[in-house]
């Protein structure tokens, strides 16, 4: 399988590295605004004859809107996308995960939870069993979701954050890394803090 990588930041390199330990994937290059990483292959407007060649797309950006708004304009040409998925994450059974999809080192995804596309679940992330996590979520290192969490589309859960059992977030929301959530947020704030609370509204 040959994969190409949009982005050539951080991320990018975190895909290539997971992307390494498969011996049926090969990584043609990547695909970015300016050249940060070899083989440089051009900007996501060049992702067309790739896309005529067969080959497969992962979306490296860590924002998540801007991975959002990327996935889906090439998805609407046509790209088709893979899952980086290191070998030493451990998922369950009965576990849905849609495309796009980065799990890191270590990561633990427990039965029956469900994994939207364009997430990104990093090192040594902890989701429990029901959890739904929406598209485009960005769970940083070290997270914890307890049972049945519900985490809404386009959210960002800081490093070493906890998420009770069955607390719903909302959408487009950021909570500070080292916080703990014990009650629903709202989508579009800002909460930090043990447990946290909300310091800002976002739109």
């Amino acid at each position: 399988m040959e994969v190409v990588i949009v982005g050539a930041g951080e991320h990018a390199g975190v895909a290539a590295n997971i992307f390494s330990y498969d011996s049926g994937v090969r990584v043609l290059g990547f695909l970015d605004r300016e050249s940060k990483r070899d083989p440089y292959l051009g900007t996501d407007k060049d992702a067309e004859k790739f896309i005529r060649q067969g080959c497969y797309f992962f979306v490296a950006i860590g924002d998540t809107e801007i991975r959002e708004k990327v996935f889906r304009a090439l998805k609407e040409r046509g790209a088709v996308f893979t899952n980086a998925i290191h070998p030493t994450a451990l998922i369950d059974k009965n576990v849905h995960i849609g495309e796009g999809v980065m799990i890191g080192a270590r990561a633990f995804i427990h039965t029956g939870a469900i994994i939207g596309d364009g997430v990104i679940i990093n090192s040594g992330c902890l989701v429990e069993h029901d959890a739904i996590i929406e598209p485009f979520v960005h769970l940083a290192p070290g997270v914890v979701t307890g049972g049945s969490v519900r985490v809404g589309r386009g959210t960002f859960i800081g490093l070493r954050s906890v998420i009770n059992d069955h607390i719903t977030i909302g959408e487009r929301t950021v909570v500070g890394s080292g916080s703990v959530v014990v009650d629903d947020l709202p989508a579009y704030v800002t909460a930090v803090g043990h447990p946290a609370k909300i310091i800002k509204q976002r739109r």
